[in-house]
C-alpha cells in the first residue's frame, strides 16, 4: 500500500488532492465516505490529535473521537480549508490503479484495486495486534464479530506462533524445513519426559 502510495501524484488532472486522501484512509481505516464527509472546522482543527465522527457521518451511526496518527494529521492540514468539506469527494480509481501498476504490481491484480483496500488493508495490520475492542472502535465497528472478518492467516503470524512456542531463538528467523522440524522433534521426544504428556516434548509428537 505504501508503495502505490508513493506512485501517486499529488493531485489529479482535474485537482483532487489523490495522495493525501488515500494517505489518510490507510492511515485511519475509515470508510471513504466517512472520509468525504468530514467538514471543518466542525470535526477536525488543524494540529488537533484527535477527529470528531458525527452519527450522521458514519454507516454505523457510530459518533466517536478517534486519535489519528502524525502521517494522518499531516495529510489532513496539508488541505485544511477554514471551513467546509474537506477532503471534496471524488473517484480515483484510475489513477490508484496507474501507481499500482508503476509500483510494480501485476495488472490483473491492480486492475481489480479500490480505495477500501487501503481500508481493509490496514484494519489487517491492525488485527494482528489482538485487540480487536480498540480496532473496532477505529474502524467503526460497533460489534467485534465484524471486525474478525479481518484477521487472516499468514505466514508472519505462523513463525510469531513457533517462536512463542520456542522453535524459534529469533521471531525474525527463518522458518525451518520439515527435516529440521522432525530433528527437533526427535530430541525432545528423547529428552526422558515422556511419562507425562503436558510436558515440552508432547507437542511435537505429531510433527513426527
Amino acid at each position: 500500500m505504501d508503495a502505490i502510495i508513493a506512485h501517486l501524484p499529488q493531485s489529479t488532472r482535474k485537482g483532487y488532492p489523490v495522495r493525501d486522501f488515500v494517505t489518510f484512509v490507510r492511515e485511519t481505516s475509515l470508510r471513504p465516505s466517512t472520509v468525504f464527509g468530514l467538514r471543518a472546522p466542525h470535526d477536525y482543527e488543524p494540529g488537533a490529535r484527535l477527529l470528531r465522527i458525527r452519527d450522521e457521518n458514519d454507516k454505523a451511526r457510530f459518533g466517536r473521537d478517534v486519535p489519528i496518527t502524525d502521517r494522518a494529521r499531516k495529510a489532513i492540514d496539508s488541505r485544511f480549508p477554514c471551513e467546509g468539506t474537506i477532503f471534496p469527494e471524488f473517484d480515483c480509481r484510475d489513477v490508484l490503479r496507474d501507481a499500482a501498476r508503476a509500483a510494480g504490481i501485476s495488472a490483473h491484480r491492480a486492475s481489480k484495486l479500490s480505495i477500501y483496500d487501503f481500508r481493509h488493508g490496514r484494519g489487517t495490520e491492525w488485527g494482528r495486534t489482538g485487540n480487536l475492542i480498540g480496532i473496532a472502535y477505529l474502524m467503526g465497528h460497533k460489534h467485534v464479530t465484524t471486525t474478525k472478518e479481518y484477521l487472516h492467516s499468514n505466514l508472519e503470524e505462523a513463525q510469531s506462533v513457533l517462536f512463542r512456542t520456542s522453535f524459534f531463538t529469533s521471531p525474525a528467523e527463518a522458518a525451518p524445513t520439515t527435516e529440521e522440524l522432525i530433528a527437533q522433534a526427535a530430541e525432545m521426544i528423547g529428552c526422558g519426559r515422556e511419562d507425562s504428556n503436558l510436558h515440552g516434548c508432547y507437542p511435537t509428537r505429531s510433527l513426527v
